[in-house]
């Protein structure tokens, strides 16, 4: 490893000259020392720093190039962490900076900050294997190149599972020289929203061929929620066990071999995710009327409740919300929910606290909603994804709006 001084605050640091995990070394000191980090990088195709981070509980701002060799799995796993907000640019970005900073520039403190500007990006060979070059920086020129990374950080636009998608599209199908550029959602989902999502496709990625084998006819959405239910219900006595094993994170052997096990125990079983179908159809079926009965009122409450579970206790909440409720009033407001013309965060906000409310219909049904009235556009969001989640080394979600 190779080291020049150029001024006192200022090194010059070599990977492949004596140490090759030189870099990445000094990263993973810079984060140890830091709060908040932004990082900007062409080339993205290893998340391990980043999930360090993460796991630490430091805020991490990373902005990519969304261009080959940009990887969509390691992606699709950083979007998943806590603490972490994704931009994106397209093939114009080709900097490099590692900006962390501790404290608060606003406070009487202030803050300290550490900056690394190099040729590597978060790649295996830019961390590790390659010849390359970066300067570091302390004091004020560090003060400086973080806030140059704040501002490129402003320039991208949120990378959304929508994006995600897109770019996985474009790449399978990309030949040299030209790979066209991703332009952002016209529209974004809500964090809550986007993690699940993207837990959704980064497990039917991972287990598409017992999926396609097993789920041809079923929306993925369904598949992976009732994996959730797996995960959270049916696995309860082994849930230390599996905290353990993803202490460091998400392991992909592990939920391949759980996903098996799923499939085993829900075909020797009701097949529900069959019967989620047939729900979500009842429930666009309903709601294409123009009135509703009672007896069709207690069938909509019931769609967002398993059938193992539809007991007295939740018959007399469905004889609750047919009886509290004017068919009127639950149209107008599902039709609202459903209209997406309207951001989704703020169809669930009306729902929940508006004029809008319906009773008996809570915080848990609202955000499932369009998971079940739009299959193929959004997940079942609710407390149980977000335990799945935490089981399987996805960190905890802090919030539920």
């Amino acid at each position: 490893m190779l080291k020049l001084k150029v001024r006192s605050n200022t090194l010059i640091i070599t990977n492949g000259l004596d140490d090759k995990q030189a870099f990445a070394a000094r990263l993973t000191k810079f984060g140890d020392d830091c709060d908040e980090a932004f990082l900007i990088t062409a080339f993205y195709t290893q998340e391990q720093q980043v999930k360090i981070l993460s796991r630490a509980g430091k805020k991490v701002h990373l902005t990519v190039s969304l261009r080959p060799p940009t990887c969509p799995r390691a992606l699709r796993e950083t979007l998943l962490l806590p603490n972490v907000t994704v931009h994106f640019l397209g093939r114009e970005l080709h900097s490099k900076i590692y900006a962390f900073e501790k404290g608060d520039r606003n406070s009487l403190s202030g803050a300290e900050y550490n900056v690394a500007i190099g040729s590597s990006n978060m790649t295996n060979g830019g961390l590790y294997n390659n010849i390359e070059t970066n300067i570091l920086l302390e004091g004020k020129q560090a003060e400086d190149g973080y806030l140059h990374a704040q501002q490129i950080f402003k320039l991208g636009s949120p990378l959304t599972s929508d994006v995600l998608n897109r770019y996985e599209e474009e790449l399978a199908t990309f030949e040299k020289p030209q790979f066209n550029d991703i332009i952002a959602s016209p529209a974004v989902l809500g964090a809550g929203y986007e993690r699940v999502q993207n837990a959704v496709k980064y497990v039917a990625k991972l287990c598409e061929d017992d999926i396609n084998l097993n789920y041809s006819d079923v929306p993925k959405s369904f598949v992976i929620d009732h994996f959730w239910h797996f995960i959270v219900e049916e696995k309860r006595s082994d849930k230390e066990f599996l905290r353990q094993q993803t202490v460091n994170g998400p392991s992909e052997s592990l939920t391949r071999a759980l996903f098996e096990e799923f499939v085993q125990w829900d075909q020797a079983g009701e097949q529900y995710c069959r019967q989620m179908l047939e729900r979500a159809n009842s429930l666009r079926s309903l709601l294409s009327s123009s009135s509703l009965n009672k007896n069709q009122l207690k069938e909509l409450y019931l769609t967002f409740h398993a059938s193992r579970y539809v007991d007295d206790r939740y018959t007399g909440k469905a004889d609750a919300f047919a009886t509290r409720n004017t068919s009127k009033q639950v149209l107008t407001s599902l039709h609202h929910l459903a209209n997406e013309n309207i951001p989704i965060a703020e169809r669930v906000a009306d729902l929940q606290r508006s004029r809008l409310s319906l009773f008996g219909l809570g915080d848990s049904a609202i955000k499932e909603f369009n998971g079940w009235y739009y299959p193929y556009k959004y997940p079942i969001w609710n407390k149980k994804s977000d335990r799945a989640l935490e089981i399987l080394g996805f960190g905890e979600h802090k919030s539920h709006t």
